[in-house]
């Protein structure tokens, strides 16, 4: 069930002397999902809403303020015309500008009350934890610092629901993060917890109860981002096993590491992340190639160039090449020291030596080769031997292994480690070592590892 339209007043934040009559509903681009029609004109300029205007409405279903607000359209004129505009989020209760900060912001998503473990079909840490809590007062939390100095806080409680002759309760899971929130800040926080439980769930997912608050002098202060898909949005209650729950990781610090690489390589998480969008195959690959480049910087020694290397340069130089002639050869030089191909087999190697050989072949070069060759003939535009720039087996068999290899690899730089002394994630002495093998993620990675004998034909092929 969608959100239903609702009629009211509106004016732009900041500017309540002149009101409009609106109404307000979903829009059919997701990028955008909001829809404002005005009755009449605002009269303002692109240059007064060029990074988007806030609107503030007052409704039958109390105070709304839209965000990111740019007009689409212009209808009639003169005293009979109105106005379309479009915006990214719409949140109720106190009126906001994106300037405001919070004291809390709390969010929930799907599956994550499946995720507080040990679950059920954790097969290394038992017994498992059960919901709801016995003890309705009980409850479970987890807390972690972040660089920033927030605090993000996993709070698991009993809630209160009421059918028509009973009473019961049902187990609630709900993030929360606490030291002055922005409104910005908060989205950034609901993308990287999102991103994270779509890797773990391998599947897309969408936080929904969002709220803003403020306790001031004994009142609250309160914003609720409004859900688009209400049915979507609500929490699943299936069973769904997720790659690793809370009794895998440590806690306080993976988190505070996850989002440390949502800074320093959200290109990788981005990509990692499944998402709503789909896209064309290449592109996908060719994406998911960059991002785990991204996460291999991380790991790897910057480049530096031979003492043979340096003295060509320096013969270049008093050769009298120019500067920019001589940059160009050096880079090129630093980027043969740090190839595709390398990166890809350094990431792969921190799932385990035996792990990766399971997942990828016992020569993870010839993997490493044949989708290094093929991203780059994707994004430079030349052609493969055996006329395999277009085949579409090996496209998407390069995309599944990639993404598997870069959701692991991420887990792993963030703290993810399996017990025991052996360092391998997947496989280890002819036997699998997963704690989740009920997972949708390790179903992928065993359809990945299916193709493992692939690879040297297909290195043969290009190399034909």
């Amino acid at each position: 069930m969608g959100f239903e339209g609702v009629i009211g007043e509106w004016w732009i934040a900041g500017r309540p002397e002149e009101r409009w009559a609106g109404w307000i509903g979903l829009n059919s681009e997701d990028a955008t999902p909001w829809q404002l029609a005005l009755s009449g004109r605002t009269g303002v300029t692109q240059r007064d809403y060029s990074s988007g205007l806030t609107m503030h409405g007052r409704t039958a279903r109390g105070n709304l303020t839209l965000l990111g607000a740019y007009r689409t359209l212009t209808l009639g004129s003169g005293d009979v015309s109105s106005e379309i505009w479009n915006g990214g989020e719409l949140l109720k209760g106190t009126h906001v500008v994106e300037a405001d900060t919070f004291d809390v912001f709390s969010l929930e998503i799907p599956n994550l009350i499946n995720w507080v473990g040990p679950t059920g079909l954790n097969e290394h840490h038992q017994p498992p934890v059960a919901f709801p809590l016995e003890d309705n007062d009980a409850t479970v939390e987890y807390e972690a610092t972040l660089g920033t100095g927030e605090t993000l806080r996993l709070f698991v409680g009993n809630s209160a629901t009421f059918g028509p002759t009973e009473r019961a309760a049902k187990a609630v899971a709900t993030y929360t993060i606490e030291d002055g929130v922005s409104i910005e800040r908060a989205d950034q926080i609901a993308l990287v917890l999102a991103r994270f439980h779509a890797i773990i769930d391998d599947r897309a997912v969408r936080p929904h109860s969002m709220a803003l608050r403020s306790f001031d002098d004994g009142s609250v202060r309160s914003a609720e981002y409004t859900n688009r898909d209400v049915e979507a949005a609500s929490d699943d209650r299936r069973p769904r096993d997720p790659f690793l729950d809370t009794s895998d990781i440590d806690f306080a610090p993976f988190f505070a590491r996850w989002f440390e690489l949502n800074e320093m390589a959200m290109a990788a998480v981005a990509s990692a992340a499944p998402d709503e969008h789909g896209g064309f195959v290449s592109t996908r690959l060719v994406d998911a190639c960059n991002g785990l480049e991204h996460l291999a910087r991380l790991r790897l020694p910057d480049p530096e160039l031979t003492e043979k290397e340096e003295a060509a340069l320096r013969l270049l130089r008093d050769g009298g090449i120019n500067s920019d002639v001589r940059r160009t050869i050096k880079q090129t030089l630093l980027n043969r020291q740090s190839t595709l191909e390398m990166k890809l087999i350094s990431v792969a190697e921190t799932i385990g030596a035996d792990s990766a050989c399971w997942l990828l072949g016992d020569d993870l070069r010839a993997w490493a080769y044949s989708v290094a060759r093929l991203r780059n003939a994707l994004a430079h535009g030349f052609e493969l031997g055996g006329g395999l720039t277009e085949d579409v087996p090996l496209t998407i068999s390069a995309l599944r292994s990639v993404t598997v290899v870069l959701r692991l690899g991420l887990l792993v730089e963030a703290g993810y480690k399996p017990p025991g002394a052996s360092g391998e994630l997947l496989w280890h002495e002819g036997t699998q070592v997963v704690a989740h093998p009920n997972s949708l993620l390790w179903s992928e990675i065993e359809g990945v590892a299916r193709l493992r004998d692939n690879w040297p034909f297909w290195q043969s092929q290009i190399d034909s």
